[in-house]
């Protein structure tokens, strides 16, 4: 039968519907796709001082790149982006942040998957955030790690899924003053 026949074939990578959409660069089995992008920002009170506010501008830059495999089975995406922010005239005042995750399918059989991620994001908190105490005179570094792991089962008209997750939360200390 013609259900039967599609069912057998191997999985291909989908080609993107958007027609403006980036091609990407070859790199052997994989795709990359790198990205930068810039901003401006003017803020009127950058410190969030109560009083003797100054205006600043603050120049962001966030590089990122992307990782898709072109395999016929089995499938792996990788995701990296780091952003950073400066501000000119007060150049204590600085925030970076970062992520980095990756997700991996593996094809056990025509209906049954195996699914992996695993996610890290920092994040540097400066001057600039009111999570941070006045007194503060450095920069707080959080992070993020999760992982989770899990396997699906196309049993036709439904879909089972059994999933395991793990995360962490890691949150830095600020030096203060005295």
């Amino acid at each position: 039968t013609i259900g039967d026949d599609v069912a057998e074939r191997p999985r291909r990578a989908v080609a993107a519907e958007d027609p403006y959409a980036a091609p990407g660069l070859r790199g052997g089995a994989f795709l990359l796709f790198p990205a930068i992008e810039t901003s401006a920002v003017v803020a009127s009170n950058p410190r969030n001082a109560t009083s003797g506010a100054n205006a600043d501008i603050g120049i962001t830059v966030r590089p990122s790149l992307r990782l898709e495999s072109n395999w016929v089975r089995h499938s792996l995406t990788a995701d990296a982006s780091l952003e950073a922010e400066q501000f000119i005239e007060n150049k204590d005042i600085k925030s970076i942040a970062g992520d980095i995750g990756a997700e991996l399918r593996i094809d056990i059989r025509r209906t049954t998957t195996a699914n992996f991620d695993l996610n890290y994001s920092a994040t540097s908190t400066g001057l600039e955030s009111s999570e941070l105490p006045a007194t503060a005179t450095g920069n707080r570094l959080d992070q993020v790690i999760d992982a989770n792991a899990g396997v699906t089962h196309d049993f036709g008209g439904l879909e089972g899924r059994l999933r395991l997750g793990v995360s962490r939360n890691l949150f830095g200390d600020v030096e203060l003053t005295g």
